[in-house]
């Protein structure tokens, strides 16, 4: 009894907010902001790789006697 009585007071109970205070930015617009933080990151890591690669092919071998 007290379970159909829970459930039948739950479906015309309001929901509960998710948030205890609203933010400014919407969850769309984090994770916008996510991504493009995210490529930048990721653009940075392939340059650094990239002249890696292009320090080590400029250097000659070392010559071995």
């Amino acid at each position: 009894m007290t379970a159909d009585k829970r459930a039948a007071e739950n479906l015309f109970r309001a929901p509960k907010p998710k948030r205890a205070s609203p933010e400014k930015a919407s969850d769309a617009e984090k994770l916008q902001d996510i991504r493009k933080r995210l490529r930048l990151r990721q653009r940075e890591i392939r340059q650094d790789e990239r002249r890696e690669r292009q320090k080590t092919r400029a250097t000659p071998p070392a010559a071995s006697s």
